[in-house]
């Protein structure tokens, strides 16, 4: 168990020095959710109202 632990901790080191190394990723990885919920909640929006679907 905690060779596991400590192989994930490692990776996820190194993937935080990745980053840090290139910043744009990071502001990439915040503003991608943002930008499907935006997508998404504007095309399932008629989902939520009853009948929305027949008319």
């Amino acid at each position: 168990m905690s060779v596991a632990v400590r192989h994930t901790w490692f990776m996820v080191g190194r993937q935080l020095r990745n980053l840090m190394r290139e910043p744009i990723w990071i502001a990439l990885l915040l503003v991608q959710p943002m930008v499907w919920l935006l997508l998404y909640g504007q095309l399932f929006k008629r989902v939520t109202r009853p009948g929305a679907a027949w008319r």
